[in-house]
């Protein structure tokens, strides 16, 4: 009896182990990462730093001042990014900001683990090729 109970002990923990691994979906794409980028673009922006990489360069610069400057002011709203392209660590895609089109880029970085999945997160971000954080 107590042999059956550490063995469905055992097997259950490799079920868990197996069903949290990247294989399976776990973790955030970089397309899905975008998205959320951009629903906290166009909401109340209290949560659009968790799109970005900690180890990011620009991370510490990212304060609730910087997204009310440049393109990501709330005059622009409604912002969208649409006809992603992604690479093995970047986005392209189109960048809709106020009346404008334009071109933006992501530099992506992987911050999930094996076990925890792929965690897609922003490094840097370019718009019409100028470097925006």
């Amino acid at each position: 009896m107590k042999k059956n109970i550490i063995f469905g002990l055992i097997v259950g923990l490799i079920i868990i182990a197996i069903s949290s691994c990247s294989i399976f979906g776990v973790g955030t794409s970089m397309s899905d990462r975008i998205g959320y980028f951009e629903d906290d673009l166009n909401g109340s922006r209290a949560n659009i730093i968790d799109n970005i990489h900690t180890d990011a360069p620009s991370y510490n610069t990212l304060d609730d001042a910087y997204w009310n400057t440049g393109y990501w002011v709330t005059g622009n709203k409604p912002f969208a990014i649409t006809n992603i392209s992604e690479g093995s660590s970047s986005v392209s895609a189109s960048f809709h900001y106020g009346a404008s089109d334009t071109t933006i880029y992501f530099e992506m970085k992987d911050d999930g683990s094996f076990f925890g999945g792929e965690d897609w997160k922003i490094w840097s971000c370019s718009v019409n090729s100028v470097s925006q954080f």
